[in-house]
C-alpha cells in the first residue's frame, strides 16, 4: 500500500501542477497528513458501518489537511522549514519540519472532514411512504395501549360491583348472605 502511494506521488510529481504542489515541502506534508487520515478512515468506518463512507471521509481528510498546510507554505511566517540532519549512516538528509500553524491546519482537517461528512453518510434516508408507515404504526400502538387501559379500568370497575367482603377485595361467593346493608359483618349470625 505504501509502495503504491509512493508511485502515485512520483507520477503526480511529473505533472506541472503536481510538481509545484509537491515542491517546498508538499511531499512531506502529505506524509505528515497520512496518519491522521488513516485514523479518520478507521474511525469513520466504525461509526458509519460503511467502509466506502470511511474511505471517502479519510480521503477528504487527507485532501483538506494537506491542502490547508500547503496553502500556508506560501506565507513565509506560516511555512515550515527544511532541516539538514545526518542519518545513522553519516549521510546528510534534508527533511521538512511543518510549522505549528501547518500542524494545526492538518489537525483541523482531521476534525472537520468527519464532523461534516459523517452525518450525511451515516443517517438512513427516509422517503415519504416510510415516514407515513412509521407514523401509522405509532398511532396503532397508541390505540392498542388505550384499548388495554380501557379494559383494565373496566375490570377494576367490575371488581367494585362484585360481592366482596366489606373493606376488602375478597369475594364472598358461595357464602350465605344476610342483607349486606343491614349486617355487613355477619354479626347477627354470631360471627364475632
Amino acid at each position: 500500500m505504501i509502495k503504491i502511494a509512493g508511485r502515485l506521488l512520483d507520477d503526480l510529481a511529473k505533472t506541472k501542477l503536481g510538481g509545484r504542489f509537491l515542491s517546498k515541502g508538499g511531499r512531506e506534508l502529505i506524509k505528515s497528513s497520512v496518519p491522521g487520515a488513516a485514523i479518520t478512515t478507521a474511525l469513520s468506518t466504525l461509526t458509519t458501518g460503511n467502509p466506502l463512507a470511511g474511505a471517502a471521509i479519510g480521503a477528504t481528510d487527507l485532501l483538506l489537511s494537506t491542502g490547508a498546510a500547503r496553502a500556508m507554505a506560501r506565507n513565509p511566517k506560516l511555512a515550515g522549514k527544511f532541516l539538514t540532519q545526518i542519518d545513522d549512516a553519516g549521510n546528510k538528509v534534508r527533511r521538512y519540519e511543518p510549522s505549528m500553524a501547518q500542524n494545526i491546519a492538518m489537525l483541523t482537517g482531521s476534525v472537520v472532514a468527519p464532523a461534516v461528512l459523517e452525518p450525511m453518510l451515516s443517517q438512513p434516508r427516509y422517503n415519504e411512504s416510510d415516514l407515513v408507515t412509521a407514523l401509522q404504526a405509532e398511532a396503532q400502538d397508541q390505540g392498542l395501549t388505550q384499548e388495554q387501559q380501557m379494559a383494565q379500568m373496566a375490570v377494576i370497575n367490575r371488581l367494585q360491583q362484585m360481592q366482596t367482603s366489606p373493606g376488602t377485595l375478597f369475594q364472598t361467593q358461595g357464602l350465605p348472605q344476610a342483607s349486606p346493608g343491614l349486617d355487613p359483618y355477619g354479626l347477627s349470625r354470631g360471627a364475632i
